[in-house]
This record gives structure tokens, C-alpha cells and sequence, in this order.
């Protein structure tokens, strides 16, 4: 399993990633390889960073790769009003209902870049 970035210095593109780009002109000579790292090393990066990662196998099904993606917004900053902040009580007082549908919408702020499997899709829908 691998991944890759494009460092800052690298990306022509970086200062303009906040508007709306989502095919990025990848400089081929700037891709830095982020591997290898240990099993549970933690990488982090700010979401205006070209990135990625190796396909995930069938293969690789006993030595899965996981990926969990969090979006730190500034508290001077107004929230978005598509994903408005969750306090720490309101997580904790969410139903089944209501967390799977927050996974409906978080899904569907990749739909431009992944294409959400058509049984995810229906599972989601008859959960909801």
C-alpha cells in the first residue's frame, strides 16, 4: 500500500485549491512518495494538499488500510452551512437514524471524486 502528496512549493495550483478545481494540474516532478510507514502511523495534512493513496485489493482484505478524514475549522471562521458544527453533547445524543444519515451526507461531499457503491447507496437509503 502506498500514497502520495504534492508538497506546497510544488503546486502552481495550491493558492487557488479553495476554488473549486477538482481536476488539479499534478506536477509529475513534484509527487513525494509518503511511504514506507509503520501500520498506524498517523499522517495529516491540510485538505488543499494534492493527495492520495494506493486502490484498496481484495488481496488486502487481512491487512486493511483505514482512512478517517476530519475537517478542524476555526472558531472565528462562520461555519458552513451545508456541515454546520456537531458539539460533543449533540454527538452523544444522536440516534442510529440520525448518525447514518450524517454518513449519507459526508458521502455525498466526495461524490465528486468517488462514486458511492450502488449497495451502499440503497443500504443507506433503507436505513434511513
Amino acid at each position: 500500500k502506498t500514497a502520495a502528496f504534492v508538497p506546497r512549493q510544488k503546486d502552481t495550483g495550491y493558492e487557488q485549491a479553495d476554488q473549486g478545481n477538482l481536476a488539479p494540474d499534478v506536477p509529475l516532478d513534484g509527487v513525494r512518495a509518503l511511504a514506507p510507514y509503520a501500520a498506524g502511523t498517523l499522517m495529516a495534512w491540510n485538505g488543499n494538499v494534492v493527495h492520495w493513496g494506493s486502490a484498496c485489493e481484495r488481496e488486502g482484505a487481512l491487512d486493511p488500510r483505514a482512512s478517517l478524514a476530519l475537517v478542524f475549522r476555526r472558531a472565528d471562521v462562520p461555519p458552513d452551512p451545508a456541515a454546520p458544527p456537531i458539539s460533543r453533547a449533540e454527538a452523544g445524543a444522536m440516534g442510529t437514524s440520525e448518525r447514518l444519515r450524517l454518513v449519507a451526507k459526508a458521502l455525498g461531499f466526495f461524490s465528486a471524486w468517488y462514486d458511492v457503491p450502488k449497495e451502499l447507496a440503497a443500504l443507506l437509503k433503507e436505513a434511513l
